[in-house]
């Protein structure tokens, strides 16, 4: 499982977070404006986890989910920001989008 830094550090806010690390290896993605977690951290907060965390190295991202469901909501291209596959499927399914009124006149 995929995420960014900053998501790590809420790990052990996660609804059962040993359960997740026990389903899934975490890869972390590091992110421009947050510092490193340590798997050491982590571990003191969610016993196991140190094997479990991944900490990729390269370059920090500045954009995040939240900047990409932004830019759908608003109809902003989202192209070269995820696989060409996931844009045609939120473009398909119309996600993060708000349901259009239908005119009654």
């Amino acid at each position: 499982m995929i995420l960014s830094v900053e998501a790590l550090a809420g790990l052990a806010t996660w609804h059962e977070p040993g359960r997740v690390l026990a389903l899934a290896q975490l890869v972390v993605a590091p992110r421009d404006g947050f510092s490193d977690v340590e798997p050491e951290a982590i571990a003191r907060l969610v016993p196991g986890s140190k094997a479990r965390v991944v900490t990729l190295d390269g370059p920090r991202m500045r954009l995040s989910a939240s900047d990409i469901r932004a830019r759908a909501a608003a109809g902003r291209s989202i192209r070269y920001l995820v696989p060409d596959a996931v844009a045609a499927y939120i473009g398909d399914h119309a996600l993060y989008t708000k349901p259009r009124r239908m005119d009654r006149s």
